[in-house]
């Protein structure tokens, strides 16, 4: 396939722009840093209903690999929770390093949104050049469902975070060389992201629709791919 049409040139010509487009990026993400953790032991205030079972179920993982109980390690949590044990792991390690409380909890949210804001710049890059990307990381950074979810500890927040490089590296496989390694590494994530919040479970079929779409106009125009 192509390049598609929509893909612009590189805006960086030399090493001096290349630095400032990082530092924009930088400056963007920390932006959205400060969204997510300023006041965070005010706002949101207590502890939900769905922290407090997160949390739970990463102490009893906590419980089980300090017993060396390898066997009784869940890859899908069946109780209250209903999904996938990823983020419990996850927030395991979490209370390892921060101990156990609600913002340990949340920290793993927190990182998830954080660092979602620097790959959907990565994403939006390679779809439309420097400006719309930035912008794009931009909006995200302040957008209100993305900062509030990355407040608190719910599994939302990471699965923005897998499905975005899962788009960035098939991305990269359809229109940048077809290289087996982006499509390898689009598949790691977007098996990540199925092991975060349920709602990843419709990627896939997403996904699937739109290889339809592109292997069907390809079939009809082979020479020029039109998105």
């Amino acid at each position: 396939m192509s390049d598609p049409p929509c893909s612009t040139a590189s805006w960086q010509t030399g090493p001096r722009l290349w630095v400032k487009e990082v530092l924009a990026v930088l400056l963007v993400t920390a932006l959205a840093a400060w969204f997510r953790t300023t006041r965070i032991n005010e706002i949101p205030t207590g502890c939900f209903f769905d922290e407090a079972q997160n949390g739970l179920e990463a102490m009893k993982i906590s419980d089980q690999v300090r017993a060396h109980a390898w066997g009784e390690l869940p890859v899908y949590i069946e109780r209250k929770s209903q999904n996938a044990a990823l983020f419990m792991y996850e927030t395991a390690l979490s209370f390892k390093f921060f101990g156990i409380s609600v913002l340990s909890v949340r920290m793993v949210s927190i990182l998830s949104g954080i660092l979602a804001i620097p790959l959907f710049y990565l994403l939006a890059r390679q779809m439309m050049g420097f400006i719309p990307a930035l912008a794009g990381a931009a909006f995200l950074a302040v957008m209100r469902w993305h900062f509030n979810f990355s407040r608190v500890g719910f599994l939302g927040a990471q699965t923005v975070l897998f499905e975005i490089p899962a788009l960035l590296f098939l991305w990269r496989g359809l229109f940048r060389g077809r290289k087996w390694h982006d499509f390898a590494l689009s598949g790691v994530f977007l098996g990540l992201g199925l092991h975060s919040y349920i709602a990843s479970r419709a990627l896939p079929i997403v996904l699937g629709f739109w290889a339809a779409y592109l292997l069907l106009l390809e079939a009809k125009k082979p020479a020029k791919l039109l998105l």
